[in-house]
């Protein structure tokens, strides 16, 4: 087998749109130091990475269909743009079908197409050390393990995703990453709907996180924003806020969950204006254990219901 079915270097150019790139070794295409390449509606199976695209290069892969590769696209201080893309079954449990590193930028947005990412042995979507990927319409299906992770600034733009049985977190940031969501649904997770550690971010307006098997939203010293959004039916807690997090929980439905419907622990503070909780709508009844549990570090700090 080949080492890389295609290899552009040094500022060149290829278009091999419609190509097929299989059983390479190493890269179905590598494109690196200034290059440029179109593979739009290829075909790449059978290597260690699909695309790679490295210092200042872009990839137009858009179309494309990338199938059995340890990781599908790895964008590394450069783009690879790869809208309407499909990714069924990735091999590489220690890493992510689609990771942005180092800078680097991946767009796996619906366009005229839908983007369908399935089947990954792990993170599906990784954003590290400032990289960013748009994930906007996608649909993430049963990853191995995180739908979306966000780590050391890292950050993705997922409005309106579909995420269904992750193999743990619909989304996990931590260390300063950051996930964007309007409209995102996640569905029956394994661990947590959103988990947020070490100052990460999370905006879900209008988020729908359903099923999950632990809680629907975990942060530890993180920031939630909640507008609009319905947490319900998870084996767990619903919202879970320990360490100092701090949440805007607006307009949104926080019901059914089996254990708290929220809890805040830790110096944290939930602000909720104008919620639903299993209580009913407004403030709840604190005797009742499956609506709210509050343990914060001072009497200022825990729930503000108006």
């Amino acid at each position: 087998a080949p080492l890389r079915c295609a290899y552009v270097n040094r500022s060149s150019r290829l278009t091999a749109d419609g190509a097929i790139l299989t059983g390479a070794g190493d890269s179905g295409l590598w494109c690196t130091r200034g290059s440029t390449a179109s593979i739009e509606g290829a075909n790449l199976s059978g290597a260690v990475r699909g695309v790679q695209s490295r210092r200042s290069s872009l990839v137009n892969a858009q179309y494309a269909t990338i199938n059995n590769c340890a990781q599908a696209i790895v964008a590394s201080r450069a783009t690879v743009n790869a809208v309407s893309v499909t990714i069924d079954g990735t091999t590489d449990t220690a890493s992510a079908a689609v990771v942005a590193e180092q800078g680097g930028v991946c767009i796996v947005s619906t366009g005229e197409g839908e983007t369908l990412i399935k089947n990954t042995a792990g993170i599906a979507l990784l954003a590290v050390s400032g990289g960013r990927i748009s994930a906007t319409s996608i649909i993430i299906e049963e990853p191995g393990l995180d739908a979306i992770h966000a780590t050391s600034g890292g950050e993705v733009i997922a409005n309106s995703a579909t995420i269904i049985n992750p193999g743990r977190d619909g989304i996990y940031a931590e260390d300063g990453g950051a996930v964007f969501a309007r409209g995102i649904k996640i569905t029956g997770a394994t661990g947590r709907g959103v988990s947020l550690r070490r100052g990460a971010r999370f905006s879900g307006y209008l988020a729908e996180i359903t099923g999950s098997q632990l809680q629907g939203v975990l942060s530890y010293d993180s920031i939630v924003s909640l507008q609009g959004a319905k947490i319900i039916n998870s084996v767990g807690r619903g919202v879970d806020l320990m360490q100092g997090s701090k949440c805007d929980l607006t307009n949104s439905t926080v019901t059914g969950n089996a254990i708290h419907d929220i809890r805040v622990l830790g110096g944290s503070i939930c602000n909720a204006n104008g919620c639903t909780t299993t209580n009913g709508e407004g403030s709840p009844n604190l005797n009742n254990v499956n609506v709210s549990e509050f343990n914060a570090i001072s009497s200022n700090n825990g729930i503000i219901w108006t």
